[in-house]
C-alpha cells in the first residue's frame, strides 16, 4: 500500500465559475479516494474576490449606486447566487485552515505539505485576469511539487505574452517533479520552455463517475418542460444567435444562468426571448445540465458534463479552441464543433454516446494512474 501523504491544492477554486468550482472539488475527491489526506489551499487574490462580487457590489459607492439602480430587479437573485458559490466553497471542499490573497502571504505561512499540486483549469494563462505565479508553487520548498491538468488557455502559443513570463515560467517549471497538462497544445508549449516532455491527462472532472455527478445534480429538474441551456462566461453572439437557430427549429425556450456586464446586452437578451436562470451555483448548474434537452455555448466545462450526462450539445468554434479540440477528439465527437459559418442544420440533434464513454474510460484509468504514481 502506498504512503499516505498530506496533499495540498491550489487552483482556481473560489472562481465562481461552474468549471473551475467543479474540477477543484473532483481532483480532491479523487486524491482523497486514493487514500491521502488532502486540502484546498484556500487561496483567494483580491482582484478574484472583487471580480467575483455581484456587479452592484464592485467599485466605488457612486458606481454601486448606479448598478443597484439598473439592476434592481436581480439583486435580490444575484445575492443568492453568489451565497450558492460561497456554500459550495465552505461545504464540499477541504479547505486549509488560513485563508492567503498574495504569494507573499503563502511564502510566509509555514504550509507543511508532501505534495503540492497545481490543479486543473486555466491557472497557467498568464492571460487571464486571476492568475498569479503563486499557481507554479514557488512556495513549496522541499516538497514534491506535481502538476495535474492545467491549462494554458485556448491558445496556449499566445498565452505567454513576454520573454520575461516566458523565462520565469520555464524556470518554475524546471523545479516540478512530474507535469501532466489537459490539452496537447499546452504540452507542446511546456516542452518549448523546459525540453521536457509530460503527459496530457483528463480534466478532474471527468475522472468521476456519470453516476456521482448526478445524484449531486439531484432528482428535480429546476426547469420544468424540456429547455435548451445555455453557457457562455462571456457574451458572444455567435452562441446567441445558434441557440436562437435551435429554439426556433425545436420550438424549446432557452436558458441562460448569466447576466453579463452590460445592461444593453441583457436586454437584448430578453428580447429574444431568452429565459434567466440567476440562482444557479455549481450544485444547480450540474441540474440544468443534467435536464436540458440540448446545451450549447462556448465552455469546455459545459461540453465536459453535456458528455458526461449524454446531453446532445453544441460547442460553439469548439475546433478553434485547444481546450474543447482535444476533448472532441478523444470522444469521437468532433462534428459538436459548431463552425458558425457551416450550414448548422446539418448538424444532427442526436449524440450516440456509447464510444465517446468508452474512450473517456479508457482515458480515466491511464490519467487516474499517472495521478496515483505521481503521488507516491
Amino acid at each position: 500500500m502506498a504512503q499516505k501523504k498530506k496533499v495540498g491544492i491550489i487552483t482556481f477554486h473560489a472562481s465562481h465559475n461552474y468549471g473551475s468550482m467543479l474540477q477543484a472539488y473532483a481532483l480532491q475527491q479523487v486524491i482523497l479516494g486514493m487514500g491521502h489526506d488532502c486540502e484546498i489551499i484556500n487561496f483567494r487574490t483580491e482582484r478574484q474576490r472583487e471580480f467575483y462580487r455581484p456587479m452592484f457590489m464592485r467599485g466605488e459607492f457612486i458606481d454601486r449606486l448606479k448598478r443597484s439602480v439598473v439592476y434592481a430587479p436581480y439583486i435580490s437573485a444575484w445575492r443568492k447566487k453568489h451565497r450558492l458559490f460561497e456554500c459550495f466553497l465552505n461545504e464540499k471542499y477541504h479547505l486549509s485552515h488560513g485563508e492567503y490573497a498574495t504569494l507573499e502571504e503563502l511564502e510566509c505561512a509555514g504550509l507543511n505539505y508532501d505534495v503540492y499540486i497545481s490543479g486543473s483549469d486555466q491557472i497557467w494563462n498568464t492571460r487571464a485576469f486571476d492568475f498569479d505565479w503563486a499557481y507554479l508553487l514557488p512556495f513549496a520548498g522541499s516538497s514534491r511539487r506535481v502538476a495535474y491538468a492545467p491549462s494554458m488557455g485556448p491558445v496556449p502559443f499566445q498565452s505567454i505574452s513576454s520573454e520575461d513570463k516566458a523565462k520565469k515560467m520555464a524556470d518554475l517549471l524546471g523545479h516540478y517533479d512530474c507535469i501532466s497538462v489537459r490539452e496537447q497544445q499546452t504540452r507542446k508549449m511546456v516542452t518549448q520552455l523546459t525540453g521536457r516532455d509530460c503527459a496530457v491527462v483528463l480534466d478532474p472532472t471527468l475522472l468521476i463517475s456519470p453516476e456521482v455527478w448526478s445524484e449531486m445534480a439531484g432528482d428535480t429538474p429546476l426547469i420544468k418542460g424540456d429547455y435548451i441551456f445555455l453557457y457562455t462566461p462571456w457574451y458572444d453572439e455567435n452562441v446567441y444567435m445558434e441557440a436562437g437557430k435551435i429554439s426556433n427549429q425545436s420550438q424549446m425556450p432557452v436558458i441562460n444562468s448569466l447576466l453579463h456586464t452590460e445592461l444593453l446586452l441583457n436586454l437584448k437578451i430578453m428580447r429574444q426571448h431568452f429565459n434567466f436562470h440567476l440562482t444557479t451555483g455549481p450544485i444547480e448548474f450540474l441540474n440544468l445540465c443534467k435536464f436540458a434537452k440540448y446545451t450549447i455555448g462556448r465552455s469546455f466545462h459545459l461540453a465536459a458534463f453535456s458528455i458526461i450526462f449524454r446531453k446532445p450539445f453544441y460547442a460553439v468554434e469548439g475546433m478553434k479552441d485547444s481546450r474543447v479540440i482535444d476533448l472532441l477528439r478523444l470522444t469521437g465527437l468532433e462534428q459538436r464543433g459548431i463552425d458558425v459559418s457551416s450550414n448548422f442544420s446539418k448538424i444532427p440533434l442526436t449524440v450516440e454516446y456509447d464510444a465517446a464513454h468508452h474512450q473517456l474510460s479508457s482515458a480515466r484509468e491511464l490519467s487516474l494512474e499517472w495521478l496515483h504514481k505521481s503521488l507516491s
